[in-house]
């Protein structure tokens, strides 16, 4: 067996920047949706892209824990 040091905050970090990467390049129905809902989707999407890439970069570099 090998031993596995995952650490997993970092993999639910990343689990949850998927899904919002997801959720930012959905397409939405055009019936009565506020332009707050969208507005509010898009700021909460935003932080996405540089947190799935930060956490990335973390998991590339040697753990020296």
């Amino acid at each position: 067996m090998s031993n596995n040091n995952r650490i997993i905050y970092l993999d639910i970090i990343r689990i949850i920047a998927c899904l919002m990467i997801i959720l930012m390049h959905s397409p939405f129905k055009d019936v009565d949706h506020s332009s707050i809902i969208i507005s509010s989707i898009s700021y909460f999407t935003a932080p996405a892209i540089g947190l799935f890439f930060m956490v990335s970069g973390t998991l590339l570099l040697e753990n020296k824990l």
